[in-house]
């Protein structure tokens, strides 16, 4: 049975990996004592795990050979007639193996673990592919599947023995090789179907990991549905510069990206998820500072969210390197932990703090976090809800609550509170589901409708609101709630309501129309907010960074008042932020983290009947907590 990495509670620290001087192309120029001068600088750093790309159109060097009709008569290496031997007939090439057997034990002589992203034929934005196969797609032509297939059989079975190796990656962002227009869900399934359980009849011992950047959530190729069926462990490439670049790499947006992801797809996709890719991806982006800050929160927040680990991008400096795809792309250059020369960054001397930290704790497993909440997926064809749960997941963060994802056409599970976030399209749920919801709450549940552009069935029955007609709001929308002004901005799609008759409790009020109200259900409440805060938050830079703009997060708080929290502590910070874990009855550890890029200052309110018994990393006194940019307080709160 191979070593398991993946444990709830943990953390691991990997990276990915090409080697320092050749980077893609180092199978063939193949350079042993380099690597294993990488190897040892990696585990000297913090590293226990290293993700590896046996590059395909190395490893299986297949060239198709026509006669003069067209029909294809041989595959050959080349001008060479393949082998008469296994790898032979999976076209597979033996030196190729031989420099991976040399790989997988220099990682054993330096103690890390290996991922072995099977099927690598994209990387940096440039496809790598058998000669045999040009032109055709790589993920539905029957063919190519084939020998994929051969090449993978052959592969797990050679290093199955191979005691460093402790997870199966399908590839590396797989889903960019599926090059046809016509590529769809169904290709999709029956691709990772084949070769996962190719994997799998060969080596059952070690999961099959997804190795994809990110997944639709219910529609399109590779979604967390489909995808959760067939694989072991999901991953997520969460870059910054892709997803959350109207903020800074620093901020809490960006920060909780990992987290927030990592949840998502475990909730949805029914299978652990951990952060396989992240990076800053160079220096006009961030500082080698604030590289090292972002790395810091990004690590504690990734632990205390349950993430299982995280891996770097990348483990050396590529720009220096003069040929494709580093000569391509102005962003395929400086983000490793060291330099080209092999000086190490601050990353990688902030890598060693952080494992020193985990170190030093007296527990080795971090218990669940307390969770307060589930926000209910809507579904939605054609519509990225990715930036709208995100706002979702920091807000919450903000308004003192955790919460766990459901998909909308799924069985609604047993909680408290239910969010389902700035509503939008015609079919967000089915009326049997929405009813299964609404039964929840007059059972004494509580729900948060906030809306976008749907037009909702029995809307004033839910809502105890009668609108008299709707229209584009044509600027920005001023709410009043407990005699604060909270400017709510004017996006695409936004409608303003006339309401005739309102026969629920009045929490905010805009232009003297009722725009957030309450009304009973049943033993429960339900909440309307007739504005799609989290998708304006979604699109303004700043919503959770900026000390200057309103505590949209109040407006979570107000729902919270319905229910009786199990939270013991909270702080005046919006950007200081805590997570409980609940060890027994009477004793809590809490990781508290400074989601900002200043120095952040909160006083922590703690429930009378607690206090702050054991402290392991940055003491403080009083329940005033300072903390660094992105770093963290681990303690821990115990019944008085």
């Amino acid at each position: 049975m191979a070593e398991s990495i993946f444990n709830s509670g943990k953390i691991f620290v990997g990276i990915n990996y090409w080697a320092s001087n050749n980077a893609i192309n180092m199978w063939h120029d193949w350079d042993a004592e380099k690597i294993g001068r990488d190897f040892k600088r990696l585990k000297e750093t913090g590293i226990s795990v290293l993700r590896i790309f046996p590059l395909w159109s190395d490893f299986q060097p297949l060239t198709a050979l026509y006669m003069n009709n067209g029909e294809r008569y041989e595959y050959r290496f080349g001008e060479d007639r393949l082998p008469d031997s296994e790898a032979g007939h999976a076209g597979v090439s033996a030196i190729a193996c031989e420099h991976f057997e040399e790989l997988c034990s220099l990682a054993q002589k330096y103690d890390l673990k290996l991922i072995i992203a099977l099927i690598t034929g994209h990387m940096s934005f440039r496809i790598y592919s058998p000669e045999a196969f040009a032109g055709r797609n790589f993920l539905s032509d029957p063919t190519t599947i084939k020998w994929e297939i051969r090449y993978v059989t052959y592969f797990v079975n050679r290093f199955k023995c191979q005691s460093s190796i402790v997870g199966w990656d399908l590839g590396n962002e797989c889903s960019c090789i599926a090059r046809d227009p016509a590529f769809n869900p169904d290709h999709a399934y029956v691709w990772v179907s084949a070769i996962t359980n190719a994997v799998k009849i060969c080596d059952s011992t070690r999961p099959v990991i997804t190795g994809l950047d990110e997944s639709p959530i219910s529609q399109g190729s590779f979604n967390l549905l489909d995808i959760g069926e067939q694989i072991d462990v999901q991953t997520v490439h969460p870059y910054n510069i892709f997803s959350t670049n109207i903020d800074a790499l620093t901020s809490m947006r960006s920060v909780l990206d990992s987290s927030f992801r990592c949840r998502l797809y475990t909730d949805i996709g029914g299978k652990p998820t951990f952060v396989q890719e992240v990076g800053s991806i160079g220096y006009m982006n961030c500082s080698e500072k604030s590289e090292a800050d972002f790395y810091r929160g990004l690590f504690f927040s990734a632990w205390a969210d349950d993430c299982l680990g995280i891996m770097w991008w990348c483990a050396f400096d590529q720009g220096q390197l003069d040929y494709a795809p580093y000569c391509w792309n102005n962003i395929g250059s400086n983000y490793g932990f060291f330099r080209a020369d092999g000086s190490k960054k601050k990353i990688a001397e902030e890598n060693l703090h952080l494992k020193s930290i985990m170190d030093s704790l007296p527990f080795d497993t971090l218990p669940p976090k307390l969770k307060d909440a589930v926000c209910i997926v809507q579904r939605a064809d054609n519509i990225d809800l990715i930036p709208v749960l995100r706002s979702v997941y920091c807000l919450a963060k903000q308004a003192n609550l955790d919460i766990d994802f459901t998909y909308a056409l799924e069985p609604i599970p047993d909680a408290k509170v239910y969010f389902m976030p700035s509503i939008q399209g015609n079919q967000p749920i089915t009326k049997y589901r929405f009813e299964e919801l609404l039964e929840k709450v007059k059972d004494g549940a509580t729900l948060y409708m906030s809306y976008y552009n749907s037009l909702f069935r029995d809307f004033p029955e839910i809502s105890g609101l009668k609108v008299s007609g709707r229209c584009l709001a044509d600027s920005h929308i001023s709410m009043e709630m407990d005699l604060d002004c909270i400017l709510l901005d004017r996006i695409n799609e936004l409608y303003k309501y006339n309401i005739e008759s309102c026969y629920a409790d009045v929490i905010a009020i805009s232009d003297t129309q009722p725009i957030f109200v309450k009304k009973a259900y049943g033993r429960g409440y339900i909440y309307t907010l007739l504005y799609p805060l989290e998708k304006m938050l979604s699109e303004k830079a700043g919503a959770f960074s900026d000390d200057l703009l309103p505590r949209y997060d109040k407006i979570y708080r107000e729902v919270m008042k319905s229910v009786h929290s199990e939270r013991c502590i909270d702080s005046d910070s919006r950007f200081i932020r805590t997570s409980e874990h609940i060890i027994d009855e009477s004793n809590r550890y809490i990781v508290a983290i400074n989601f900002s890029d200043e120095k952040q200052k909160c006083n922590l309110l703690i429930d009378d009947n607690w206090r702050i018994s054991e402290q392991y990393y940055n003491t403080f006194e009083r329940k005033t907590l300072e903390l660094e940019s992105n770093d963290a307080a681990i303690f821990k709160i115990s019944k008085q």
